[in-house]
């Protein structure tokens, strides 16, 4: 049987006590804690992995970044109405569907036009019979006076060949006259010899002398013959035919004329009752149906031509932007896809309302995809910084000395070493949205050093000790 202190004392042989165990480990734990650092020993730092990137030097653009709206091109965009009033008997296109210029998308009803052209058709095929006829009464009427004028001079002239039967017979008549008048004067002669001689009596002399009135007398009516044969009366008739006959054609061409300016007129009446695309493009809005009433005023379609767009933006006019036209830009639309353009205009005028001015910009869009109204952002390249030195925008970390200044931490013998800098131009990658993808342009700071920490850096104390890893 156990003594009876142990009994008391709650402990078996060979075993402590339980607060006899506690009070053990507690001063150990005591003797452990006060035994401190070895003041001799020293510490390795720790060596911190960050990705090292290498400062460059590139040119870099100076860029302007502005939202702004597509629409279409100037005389890209037409709503089509007709160029007279009346009603619709066809539309035949729908919206969405591509239209070629000149394409007719509606038409008129148009039986009064046909019914006009009919009419002014058969007046034109008349008047032009007119003039058909009017110009073979002149050419009648011409070679009547040639043969009138001919005629007269014949007879005026006895050398002249006779060509017509009357004067050649008048002309005989004037050469048998003139055959009298000369045997009349031989034997007035032979008379008056004889009488002097006192062989023939007085009688036969005065017989002689009347016999060359006679003669006479007959040559002055043969000669008249001839004139009333081809009088110069029928060369002046035939002349005024002549002038009368040409006034008819000058009469019955004006009529042709007229006549054709009203064919010509209800033609292109009639043409107004096709309605046409004036550019090619797609169909955007169908306003109007079929038996629905229209006029120039009241748009039967709207077609719009997307292959060129203008993208309408507006920049603050207290922000120094020395946008040109004729600069290059990018655009991004809302789904990420980019296009080219070039700066078509930039205003001289600031809208007071908004204190902005207006940027234009030409975009190719051959596929289509930006539509009207749409909103894109545009990047335009205003100036070009040639080997500018830079790093990448996520290099840069706050300056907690000065809020609005900047650093970077450079690589030296794979240490870190912080240096202020001055940046210059910030731009983000507008076409891919990566901020890493972008560079800042470095002022001042970094003359001669060759790598700086891409990121993670900030909160490091200079000399740190890095590794450097792949991004």
């Amino acid at each position: 049987m156990p003594p009876k202190h142990l009994k008391q004392s709650g402990c078996l042989p060979g075993k402590l006590p339980l607060p006899n165990i506690f009070t053990t480990i507690l001063l150990m734990l005591l003797l452990i804690g006060c035994q401190g650092k070895d003041p001799t020993a020293t510490e390795t730092p720790p060596i911190v992995s960050l990705p090292i990137v290498d400062v460059q030097r590139q040119d870099i653009p100076v860029v302007v970044n502005i939202r702004g709206t597509v629409s279409a091109s100037p005389n890209a965009n037409a709503k089509v109405s007709p160029a007279v009033a009346g009603k619709l008997v066809a539309v035949t296109v729908v919206s969405g569907q591509q239209v070629t210029k000149g394409q007719i998308i509606a038409r008129l009803d148009n039986r009064q036009n046909l019914d006009q052209v009919n009419q002014v058709t058969a007046a034109l095929r008349s008047a032009q019979a007119g003039v058909a006829q009017a110009r073979t009464n002149l050419e009648l009427a011409q070679k009547n006076f040639a043969r009138s004028r001919r005629l007269y001079n014949e007879a005026l002239n006895p050398t002249q060949k006779a060509t017509d039967p009357g004067i050649q017979g008048a002309r005989g008549g004037v050469a048998q006259a003139q055959s009298n008048l000369i045997l009349a004067q031989n034997n007035l002669q032979r008379q008056q010899q004889l009488f002097k001689e006192g062989i023939t009596p007085k009688k036969d002399l005065i017989a002689a002398q009347n016999q060359i009135e006679t003669a006479q007398g007959a040559l002055v009516t043969a000669q008249a013959a001839v004139q009333q044969v081809a009088p110069d009366k029928d060369v002046i008739a035939a002349q005024s035919q002549v002038e009368t006959a040409k006034a008819q054609l000058a009469a019955a061409i004006a009529q042709e004329k007229q006549a054709n300016a009203s064919r010509d007129q209800a033609q292109t009446q009639l043409s107004f009752t096709d309605i046409r695309s004036p550019i090619t493009g797609i169909v955007a809005n169908r306003f109007l149906n079929n038996s629905d009433t229209t006029d120039p005023n009241t748009p039967v379609i709207q077609v719009v031509n997307l292959s060129k767009v203008i993208v309408n933006g507006n920049i603050n006019a207290d922000k120094k932007a020395n946008i040109r036209v004729g600069q290059s830009a990018k655009v991004l639309s809302l789904t990420g896809s980019s296009y080219s353009g070039v700066v078509t205009a930039v205003s001289p005028i600031v809208d007071p309302q908004s204190n902005t001015w207006n940027i234009q910009i030409r975009v190719e869009n051959s596929g289509g995809q930006l539509k009207e109204n749409q909103i894109v952002t545009a990047s335009i390249t205003t100036d070009i910084h040639k080997a500018a030195i830079t790093v990448p925008q996520t290099a840069l970390v706050p300056d907690p000395e000065n809020p609005n200044g900047r650093m970077v931490y450079t690589v030296k013998a794979g240490k870190l070493e912080r240096k202020k800098v001055q940046i210059g131009i910030q731009q983000s990658d507008l076409l891919s949205g990566d901020r890493s993808a972008s560079r800042v342009e470095i002022v001042s700071g970094l003359m001669g050093d060759k790598k700086v920490v891409a990121k993670g850096a900030y909160g490091l104390a200079d000399g740190t000790a890095i590794q450097e890893v792949k991004q």
